[in-house]
C-alpha cells in the first residue's frame, strides 16, 4: 500500500515456478520529498501439496527370463513429486482395471506386482513363455495425503524364453508308430518323415534327428533338419521283414534337450496290399496278425486270446457241473430205499452240499463271465483305436502325417 507499507500481492505465485523474489522499497517524507530511505524486501514462497506425482514415463518396457523364481525384480518405475518434503511423499499400486474390455490386466495383476515406496516391479510367480508372451501391467502413483493427486503409466514385461520344453514326436507315436515300404524301394527313396515339436523359440526350438538304435546294417538314412528316413541299401532281402528303429530328435538350446520313439519300419513286396484291396476284409483276428508286431497290437492280440480262452472254460465247466447235479440227484434217490432215519440224514446233508455246490458254480460262472466280456472289450477297444498303419513308396513325397 502506498501509504500503509503493507506489500500486497495482484496475482498469485506458484513455488514450483518461482520461489523467491526481491524487492527494493522506497520510504519518503510526505512534505519533504528530498528525505527518502530504502531497504531490500526479500520474499519466500512457502509450498503447498498442490503437485501430482508424475511418472517419468508413460510407459516402461521390462525384460525378464521365464521361469525365475518369485520375488525376480523385473524392473523399476520412477514418478517425481515437485513439491517439497514431506508434501512429496507417494506410492506406487497396481490399477485394478482392464484395458480394452479384456482380462490382460488383471491376469496381469496375478503374476506382477510393485513395491510401494521403491517402485520395484517384482514377480508374483515364475513365468511361463510358453503360455504367455507378454503382460501389460497399469500402475498407478498416488500422494500420500491427498490422494486425489495421481497419476498412471503403463508396464510392458516381455518374457524371454529359455531352452526348459522338450521336443515333442508327433510321429511316431505310441498309436502310430509304423511305416510300411515295399521291398523295390531305390535307394534314396523316401521310407517315412518324422516330425517333432518344441514349443520354445529361436535357437531353442531348432531340431535335429538321428537314428539311435536299429540301423545297423545302415539299412537307412535320415536328414537330420528335415527328419526323412530313405533307404540307403536295397530291402529286396528283407521281405516281410520289420525293423525297429529308436528315433531320436535334439534342439538346438544350452543346454540341449531331447526325445526319443519307436519307429516299426515294415519291407513288404506288395503281395499283401494288393490282397488286402482286392479281397474282401479278413477277420479280426487275421487282421491283428497282419499289422507289425509292436508291443500295443501284440498286447491287444494276447487279450483277445485270452478273453476267448476264459469264456470257453466257463462254459465247459458249467456243462460238467450240471451233469455232477444230475448225477447226485440220483444217488439221492436210489438211498431212500434203505432205511428212514438214515435217508434223511444223508438227504439233509446232500442237500446242503447241493446247496453250496450251486453257489460256488454260480459265483465261478459270474466270475468268468465278467473277466472275459472286460479283456474282450478292451481288446476291441484298443483295436478301434489303432490308425491306419502309414505306406510310403520310392515314388511318394515326404508327406509328413499331422
Amino acid at each position: 500500500m502506498l501509504f500503509s507499507g503493507y506489500i500486497t500481492t495482484n496475482r498469485s505465485f506458484d513455488r514450483e515456478v518461482r520461489d523467491h523474489y526481491e524487492l527494493r522499497v522506497t520510504a519518503s517524507n510526505k512534505d519533504n520529498s528530498m528525505a527518502t530511505g530504502t531497504a531490500t524486501v526479500s520474499v519466500t514462497i512457502l509450498d503447498d501439496n498442490d503437485e501430482s506425482p508424475r511418472f517419468t514415463q508413460r510407459q516402461y518396457v521390462f525384460h525378464v527370463p521365464e521361469d525365475r523364481p518369485t520375488g525376480t525384480t523385473v524392473g523399476h518405475v520412477t514418478a517425481v513429486d515437485r513439491d517439497l518434503a514431506p508434501n512429496n511423499r507417494h506410492s506406487y499400486y497396481v490399477e485394478a482395471s482392464t484395458e480394452g474390455g479384456d482380462d490382460s490386466n488383471e491376469e496381469a495383476m496375478w503374476m506382477l506386482g510393485v513395491e510401494r515406496r521403491t517402485g520395484r516391479v517384482y514377480t508374483r510367480r515364475p513365468l511361463d513363455r510358453e503360455r504367455r508372451q507378454q503382460y501389460r501391467l497399469t500402475l498407478t502413483v498416488r500422494d500420500d495425503d491427498i490422494t486425489t493427486l495421481t497419476d498412471t503409466a503403463t508396464v510392458v514385461v516381455e518374457v524371454q524364453d529359455e531352452n526348459d520344453e522338450d521336443p515333442v514326436f508327433r510321429f511316431p507315436t505310441p498309436s502310430n508308430d509304423s511305416a510300411v515300404v515295399m521291398s523295390q524301394v531305390a535307394v534314396g527313396g523316401r521310407v517315412a518323415c518324422l516330425v517333432a515339436v518344441d514349443l520354445d523359440a529361436g535357437e531353442n526350438s531348432m531340431l535335429r534327428y538321428s537314428i539311435r538304435t536299429g540301423n545297423e546294417h545302415s539299412l537307412f538314412h535320415i536328414d537330420p533338419a528335415t527328419g526323412c528316413i530313405s533307404a540307403n541299401g536295397s530291402l529286396t532281402p528283407y521281405v516281410m521283414e520289420t525293423f525297429r528303429l529308436v528315433v531320436s530328435v535334439e534342439d538346438s538350446g544350452t543346454p540341449s534337450r531331447s526325445s526319443s520313439a519307436t519307429l516299426f519300419v515294415v519291407v513288404d513286396d506288395g503281395t499283401q496290399l494288393s490282397a488286402g484291396s482286392d479281397s474282401e476284409p479278413a477277420g479280426l483276428v487275421a487282421q491283428l496278425l497282419q499289422l507289425p508286431m509292436s508291443g500295443t497290437r501284440l498286447v491287444m492280440i494276447v487279450g483277445l486270446l485270452l478273453g476267448l480262452c476264459i469264456i470257453i472254460v466257463a462254459v465247459c465247466v458249467t456243462v460238467c457241473a450240471c451233469r455232477l447235479q444230475r448225477r447226485h440227484k440220483l444217488g439221492s434217490d436210489t438211498l431212500k430205499g434203505t432205511s428212514v432215519t438214515r435217508s434223511r440224514h444223508q438227504h439233509s446233508v446232500h442237500t446242503t452240499l447241493i446247496t453250496h455246490r450251486k453257489i460256488t458254480l454260480k459265483l465261478f460262472y459270474s466270475y468268468c463271465v465278467l473277466l472275459g466280456i472286460m479283456v474282450y472289450g478292451l481288446t476291441i477297444r484298443l483295436l478301434a483305436s489303432t490308425p491306419t498303419v502309414a505306406i510310403y513308396s520310392h515314388e511318394a513325397s515326404c508327406a509328413r502325417p499331422g
